[in-house]
């Protein structure tokens, strides 16, 4: 089973998804295995399509079930207009009814341009995640004023920023773990 990172950002160079790309080079690093990431961009019609249905359509099924394989998911989010944003939103009333999310463990990183942002996206997903019942991991990544974190080529720069990185990926895998070893899907 791999982790799944799904980014909260359709733009093809958004600074969320470079916080994405070097979340699952870390997540690599601390798994040991390979992690998929959704990039949203590719899948807009099918997402638009299930919005309009009511649920997945047959385009985006492949998604759902990598999602439903996956053996927790990231969430990473830029806070827009003090939410998460409409494309999380969309792919989350994509993953079926109920969720393929449900039982599942999630993490949530939020990012965004304020000194504190992040917050107030954080804590909206974190309700949508107790509706669909997933199994909320009870430690947030913020990375507020994300514009001065990054580097042209998209690295993080701050040393403390990429340790606490580090340090979260670290624990949500040992609680991924956990979770599933306590539900009887992961072998002690």
């Amino acid at each position: 089973m791999a982790y799944m990172i799904l980014e909260g950002s359709a733009r093809p160079d958004s600074r969320t998804g470079l916080v994405a790309r070097h979340l699952a080079g870390s997540l690599e690093e601390v798994a040991g295995q390979a992690v998929q990431r959704l990039q949203p961009g590719a899948h807009l019609p099918a997402l638009m399509d299930g919005a309009v249905a009511g649920g997945p359509v047959e385009g985006f099924q492949p998604v759902v079930e990598q999602v439903d394989a996956a053996r927790g998911v990231i969430l990473v989010t830029p806070e827009y207009h003090g939410s998460y944003s409409g494309v999380i939103k969309l792919v989350l009333d994509n993953l079926g009814y109920p969720s393929v999310l449900r039982g599942k463990p999630v993490g949530i990183v939020a990012l965004g341009a304020a000194r504190f942002a992040g917050t107030r996206a954080a804590d909206a997903l974190l309700s949508v995640l107790a509706h669909i019942r997933a199994r909320p991991f009870g430690r947030y990544l913020f990375l507020p004023a994300i514009q001065e974190q990054l580097s042209e080529s998209g690295a993080l720069e701050n040393p403390e920023l990429r340790a606490e990185v580090a340090d979260y990926l670290a624990e949500f895998h040992q609680y991924a773990d956990c979770t599933l070893e306590a539900e009887g899907r992961l072998s002690p």
